[in-house]
Parts: structure tokens; C-alpha cells; sequence
């Protein structure tokens, strides 16, 4: 067997060396990419935490909301001439606010008169008729 050359080893040495760098670069991105894409997951994560939240706090107002106008219709029923202390200040408050809508004033146009004109099945001369 013959020895390799030194020009022929260094070249395989260079190979070796450039095809190393060039792993290290191909690990070091897969390795961003895949530190990004868990970065991108608990991100997603949160967003779906926080959106959950906010769906939970709506569906709690919601529930709240009903349980009042429950109430409410119970109580009117129960006594209707009586209101809640609540919902009286409330109506209050509101009619504080309040601006009714102008009243709408009725417009008098004259209107046609109906004249009724006599009939004249079967007349032939409707002029001497009218005279």
C-alpha cells in the first residue's frame, strides 16, 4: 500500500474540516428553529389562557345579568306595585338622562272634496242631460 500524499490529506482535512463547520451551522440553526417554535407554542399558550379568561369573566357578567332580571320578574310578580330599591335608583339615574323625542305635530292639508257625478248607463245625450 502506498502512503497518501501530504497534499492529498490536507484537502481531506479541509473537507472534513468544512463539512464539520457546515453540521455545526445546520445544528445550530435546527436548533434555533426548534427553540423558536416552543417560544411560538407557550406564546400561543398564553394568548389561549388569556382569551379563556376573558371568555370566563363575559360568561360570569352574563350570568350575573340574568340572575337579576330573574329577580326582578319574581319581585314584580310577587308585589308588582312595588319596585327594588336597586332598580328604582337605577330608574332614577336613568331618567336623569332620558330626553323623550319631540311630539310630532299633525300637519292639517286640506283635503279634496268628493263630488259625485251622476250616472249615465244607457244615456245617448249626456250634455242635455247635465244642462
Amino acid at each position: 500500500m502506498s502512503t497518501p500524499s501530504p497534499s492529498h490529506s490536507e484537502t481531506d482535512r479541509k473537507s472534513k474540516k468544512s463539512l464539520l463547520k457546515q453540521l455545526a451551522r445546520d445544528f445550530q440553526s435546527l436548533s434555533l428553529r426548534q427553540l423558536q417554535h416552543a417560544v411560538q407554542i407557550i406564546e400561543d399558550k398564553k394568548e389561549r389562557d388569556a382569551h379563556l379568561a376573558i371568555l370566563e369573566e363575559e360568561l360570569k357578567i352574563v350570568k350575573e345579568k340574568d340572575e337579576y332580571i330573574r329577580k326582578t320578574k319574581r319581585s314584580s310578580h310577587a308585589s308588582s306595585s312595588k319596585l327594588s330599591n336597586s332598580y328604582a335608583a337605577k330608574s332614577l339615574r336613568m331618567n336623569e338622562y332620558y330626553q323623550p323625542q319631540p311630539r310630532r305635530t299633525k300637519k292639517e292639508n286640506p283635503k279634496e272634496t268628493r263630488v259625485d257625478l251622476p250616472h249615465f248607463y244607457g244615456k245617448e245625450n249626456v250634455e242635455t242631460y247635465l244642462d
